[in-house]
C-alpha cells in the first residue's frame, strides 16, 4: 500500500522567479509578480509489478487571478489557472483545467480544456471558452521589415472535443 499527501497552501512566485530561476534566465529579474501557486498531491493504493497496479495519483494546481509585470511588456498580464491531474490504477492520465485565463495587451483567452489518456494511442482534446484578440495591438511586437499592416479584432469561442487521431496538419474543413 502506498499513501502520501504533499499541500502547498500558498507558494511566491516572484521569489522563485528571482532566487532559482533567473539564474539560469537572467531576464527574469525583469519581472514582478503577486502570483501564488497553491497546490496538492495525494497518491493512495497498491503497487503491484505482477498485475501491473499502480496506486491513483491525485494533484490540484490553483493559481488565483494574479499579475505579471514585465518591465519591457506594455501593460501588466493578468493570468489565472485551476488544474487536476489524475492518473488511475490502470495508469491512464487526465489532465482538467477548469479555468485557464490570461489577459494582456491585445490578447485574451477564457476557457475550460481537458486531456483525457495523455499517454494512450489516441488522447482526446476537449475545450470550452473565448479567444479575443487585437490586431492593432498584436502587430507591435512585430519588426516593421516584414512590412505586416494588420487591424481589427478577433473573437472567437470554442467548444468541442477532438482526438489526436483527427487531427491533420494538413486538412481543413
Amino acid at each position: 500500500i502506498v499513501e502520501g499527501q504533499i499541500d502547498i497552501p500558498r507558494c511566491c512566485i516572484q521569489t522563485f522567479l528571482h532566487d532559482y530561476m533567473a539564474t539560469f534566465v537572467p531576464e527574469l529579474k525583469n519581472v514582478q509578480s503577486d502570483t501564488e501557486l497553491s497546490a496538492t498531491a495525494r497518491i493512495n493504493g497498491s503497487l503491484d509489478y505482477v498485475t501491473g497496479a499502480l496506486p491513483e495519483i491525485k494533484i490540484a494546481f490553483n493559481i488565483p487571478d494574479s499579475e505579471i509585470d514585465y518591465s519591457t511588456f506594455p501593460e501588466k498580464i493578468r493570468m489565472g489557472m485551476d488544474a487536476d491531474f489524475v492518473m488511475d490504477t490502470a495508469g491512464m492520465m487526465a489532465v482538467d483545467i477548469k479555468k485557464a485565463r490570461i489577459n494582456t495587451y491585445g490578447l485574451g483567452l477564457d476557457a475550460a480544456i481537458g486531456i483525457d489518456d495523455i499517454t494512450g494511442d489516441d488522447p482526446e482534446f476537449l475545450i470550452s471558452g473565448g479567444l479575443r484578440a487585437s490586431l492593432d495591438s498584436l502587430r507591435n511586437f512585430l519588426p516593421d521589415t516584414l512590412n505586416i499592416v494588420a487591424q481589427g479584432d478577433i473573437h472567437a469561442e470554442l467548444d468541442g472535443t477532438i482526438k489526436m487521431s483527427e487531427i491533420d496538419m494538413y486538412a481543413f474543413s
